[in-house]
């Protein structure tokens, strides 16, 4: 959708196993029953506009953005420089998984989105080359704003997302 047609939507929320989506007219005032908001920024990249938040992993107080959408097939992907800030050694990143590609499979303890705990450890990857895929990098180049990673579909199987386009929030729901 454009930007003309986004800035009439209120929220839109969406829910990827059920195969549901809902547009809402307003914003909610509120979270929705069970849901946790974090931040929603929508990046122009001139061609597409791209839904970014903010993430922290295995208890790390360092946020860095992370864009969805990504498609890889584990519910996060982290840059090798967002992994090391978060708290994690140079060792771990030492013997590649897939050199070639330059992926490293980790083990996700706990991930925050906002500030909204998502319930127990989830699969990720480390892009561990520079730059880390050509997404990102065009990211960079087109816009000059540092994205760390993505929120990759398999996640969407655990949360369900509203985005509170004109509030900035995102909102989410975990499923039980």
């Amino acid at each position: 959708l454009g930007r003309q047609v986004l800035q009439r939507i209120g929220a839109i929320t969406y829910d990827l196993p059920r195969a549901t989506l809902e547009l809402q007219l307003a914003a909610p005032a509120a979270p929705p029953p069970g849901s946790f908001a974090a931040p929603l920024l929508l990046l122009d990249a001139h061609a597409y506009l791209t839904p970014v938040t903010t993430l922290s992993i295995d208890g790390s107080p360092h946020t860095f953005p992370v864009m969805f959408g990504g498609l890889y097939g584990s519910s996060l992907t982290i840059t090798r420089e967002e992994y090391l800030k978060s708290g994690h050694l140079p060792r771990a990143l030492e013997h590649l998984d897939d050199p070639e590609a330059g992926l490293q499979m980790v083990w996700i303890d706990g991930a925050k989105i906002g500030d909204a705990a998502l319930p127990g450890g989830l699969g990720g990857l480390v892009l561990a080359h520079t730059p880390p895929d050509q997404l990102l990098e065009q990211i960079r180049r087109l816009i000059s704003f540092d994205v760390g990673g993505y929120i990759n579909a398999p996640l969407y199987h655990r949360v369900a997302f509203t985005y509170a386009l004109s509030s900035g929030k995102l909102y989410l729901k975990p499923r039980p």
